[in-house]
């Protein structure tokens, strides 16, 4: 079947497609592929807000958990600074610990301040001491250093039967130990402290072998 391009029916039908081309076409580049390039945008950038959302929600439900174990934190923080002395206690603590030690008739052989020892938040102040008591009264002694309002740790330590004469008590021992004070870390250096002095220990043993 022959088209006859010179028929007036034929050139309208032909005008008609050709326009109706030209519309499709014209809406596809123009309308419709910014469209869908559009939507593409917008459901990524809803996808990216909604794992957002997911996340803020996340947080959200965690907060509260997050608050509280902040205030046990801050809280448990206060204590340890009560518990903790600061430099300016230093001199008054280590002074503690020497009464404790007369009240309970212990006699000190020694007792050395050592090196500080830093930690991130606070400093190790380890004191060797060398005692000579009778055993009770070590463990009075031990116990009141124990019981001090700030935090005083014994460990090492180490007993040995004192026996220099006849007639000695059974229950005298040497005790040997370290006790450490913690310090809460404040601006500036370590504190210097002035160690005991430790150059008459004859004179004390002598005081108790006659008070044994």
């Amino acid at each position: 079947m022959s088209i006859n391009l010179r028929s007036p029916s034929t050139q309208k039908l032909l005008i008609v497609v050709f326009l109706l081309f030209g519309a499709v076409y014209a809406y596809s580049n123009f309308v419709y592929t910014p469209r869908k390039d559009l939507a593409a945008r917008l459901e990524k950038s809803i996808a990216e807000e909604q794992e957002m959302l997911t996340k803020g929600k996340r947080v959200a439900a965690n907060f509260q958990t997050v608050q509280e174990d902040y205030a046990r934190l801050m809280e448990s923080w206060e204590v340890a600074i009560e518990l903790l002395p600061t430099q300016q206690e230093m001199d008054a603590l280590l002074k503690s610990i020497s009464e404790e030690g007369s009240k309970r008739n212990v006699n000190f052989l020694l007792f050395r301040p050592l090196d500080p020892v830093e930690q991130p938040y606070y400093w190790e102040y380890p004191i060797q001491i060398k005692t000579l008591s009778q055993y009770h009264n070590l463990g009075r002694f031990i116990s009141s250093i124990a019981g001090l309002e700030r935090i005083v740790n014994v460990r090492n330590l180490k007993l040995n039967a004192y026996r220099p004469s006849k007639g000695r008590s059974p229950n005298t021992v040497e005790a040997e130990f370290m006790a450490t004070i913690y310090v809460f870390k404040e601006l500036g250096s370590p504190v210097q402290v002035t160690p005991k002095e430790d150059d008459k220990k004859g004179k004390r043993k002598k005081n108790v072998e006659e008070d044994a």
